[in-house]
């Protein structure tokens, strides 16, 4: 599964290494083609208590 999203040896570094915008288009464009195969996402838990997740997410 993950070859289909690798890039030839060399692109991403050479493109990337000193253009983080270009990396972070790279991994946008990875994103989209990984979300464009998930036909339905299940959350368990109630809204505060996975909010309070992400949040602690977001602080490490």
């Amino acid at each position: 599964m993950f070859a289909a999203f690798s890039f030839p040896a060399g692109i991403l570094k050479s493109t990337t290494k000193d253009n983080p915008v270009a990396l972070r288009l790279k991994e946008l464009e990875v994103l989209e083609r990984i979300s464009e195969k998930i036909e339905k996402i299940q959350v368990n838990g109630s809204l505060d208590s996975i909010l309070t997740e992400l949040i602690q997410i977001n602080r490490d």
